[in-house]
């Protein structure tokens, strides 16, 4: 032990940087001295915390955000929407047999093989601790969820700047999370993902807490927040001090849905207008409104069998960032004017991606001429006074799986030669990031990749102009 301790601090601390926290937590359980040199790689841990809600894992939340050195580490806290189910254990168990995947050069085949003894067990284990975790997670149902645990972990952490994450949380093994798409009951699901978001944020503004950062949901594990559930939870969340809790958010993601929970909601919304000044869309917009400051911004549609698209012109009409610089929209439908006026109104924007976008009014030409003026604007800014640049100066700009309703074409981007592209060389996706690289052509096509009639050409040339006219 002498020797470790003799140990020069570059030494030590080159060896402390490659220990897991396993390794970590039984180093500094050794001795006092240990403990203290490797307190910086220990606190490293501590930066992003989750928490299903459990009564559990939010005590060992509270336990951290009173800590005078540890609570200062903490950087982001992601909320669990979890889902528990045994389907998959209890089919192990009746059957005796289990699924094994094996992966043969391009393709994984998949096997069934027998149970040992030891493994049924194992099984039977675990389909125990899962029936628990099942019962604990009724028990918060029923009673609700401990607001006042999580207002006292965001009440510790107020000085820190602080992210908060939503994630769905699929679990049908002990080991194994699974993405919300391996949820086969949606009720459950959105009924899970807006009680979660809800809860915890009540207990952001009644905590004070100020946050630097907010995802709602969507990305790797999927999921998406109600939009009947935000309309309705947003006037109480809003008299209890939303407005100041997002006032210093600088980024936000929100993925959201057109789905209602409820079959008596589901008959009131169908009596609505399916446009864009629907009270739910205003909901959306309101949030985003609420947090000026915002700097990136990604809005994702989910879009539900059987439900609503979902549409973003009322965000752009009622939600001013001056401060923006990247901003995605995907899955939705938006107006061509408010797009434009999108671009017109945030000058300061470097970063654009529209992914799955439908034109749902007006013509993407004016979309790709303003485009191209801005860039070339932006690779002619030295010649140009501040008063002749009157739009944003591009820096990224990313279409990907693009089209227009009606008709609902995708819109296919290709090579700028002389020759006509094959179909294989279509591409639905391009990335332009400088002026010299406009030099695309976009082609309509029918979704099969089929040509009909004599279909128009919006080709970027050298000077940055679009022109158009047939193929």
């Amino acid at each position: 032990m002498a020797k470790i301790l003799n140990m020069p601090p570059e030494l030590m601390g080159h060896m402390v940087q490659d220990l897991g926290l396993t390794d970590i937590r039984s180093l500094r359980l050794s001795c006092r001295e240990l403990c203290e040199k490797s307190s910086h790689r220990f606190k490293t841990f501590l930066a992003h915390q989750k928490t299903n809600l459990s009564e559990e894992s939010l005590r060992i939340l509270v336990e951290i955000s009173q800590h005078i050195d540890f609570a200062p580490c903490v950087q982001s806290i992601t909320i669990l929407a979890t889902i528990y189910s045994t389907t998959q254990l209890d089919k192990i168990i009746e059957t005796g047999t289990r699924h094994v995947a094996e992966q043969a050069g391009m393709f994984t085949c998949t096997t069934t093989v027998e149970c040992t003894q030891e493994e049924l067990e194992v099984a039977k284990a675990d389909r125990g601790l899962i029936l628990q975790k099942i019962a604990d997670q009724e028990h918060v149902q029923t009673a609700g969820i401990d607001t006042s645990m999580l207002g006292a972990i965001f009440h510790n952490l107020k000085p820190v700047p602080l992210a908060l994450s939503f994630e769905v949380n699929i679990q049908k093994d002990i080991d194994e999370r699974r993405p919300a798409r391996f949820c086969s009951d949606l009720s459950q699901l959105w009924k899970r993902t807006s009680h979660t978001f809800i809860a915890t944020m009540a207990a952001v503004v009644r905590s004070g807490l100020i946050l630097n950062a907010l995802r709602v949901y969507g990305g790797r594990w999927g999921g998406a927040l109600s939009l009947h559930d935000l309309h309705h939870a947003l006037p109480p969340l809003k008299a209890e001090g939303l407005t100041t809790a997002l006032a210093s958010l600088h980024k936000l993601y929100i993925c959201v849905a057109p789905y209602v929970t409820d079959q008596d909601n589901a008959e009131e919304d169908n009596t609505e207008e399916n446009n864009s000044n629907n009270d739910h869309y205003t909901a959306l917009a309101e949030i985003i409104s609420f947090a000026p400051n915002i700097e990136e911004l990604d809005v994702h549609g989910f879009k539900v069998r059987g439900e609503h698209a979902i549409y973003l012109d009322s965000i752009i009409q009622k939600a001013l960032l001056h401060k923006l610089k990247t901003c995605t929209l995907r899955g939705a439908y938006i107006e061509e004017d408010s797009l434009l006026q999108l671009l017109r109104n945030n000058l300061q924007l470097k970063n654009l991606h529209l992914k799955k976008i439908v034109l749902a009014g007006g013509n993407w030409k004016n979309i790709f001429n303003y485009l191209a003026l801005t860039s070339s604007r932006h690779s002619a800014s030295h010649e140009r006074d501040s008063c002749s640049a009157a739009s944003c100066k591009l820096d990224v700009v990313i279409l990907d799986s693009l089209s227009e309703s009606p008709p609902g074409r995708l819109l296919r981007f290709v090579p700028r030669s002389g020759e006509k592209a094959s179909v294989d060389a279509l591409r639905r996706r391009i990335k332009i990031d400088s002026a010299d690289r406009l030099r695309h052509g976009i082609q309509y096509n029918v979704p099969s990749g089929r040509t009909k009639g004599s279909p128009e050409l919006y080709r970027w040339m050298n000077q940055n102009i679009i022109e158009f006219g047939p193929l």
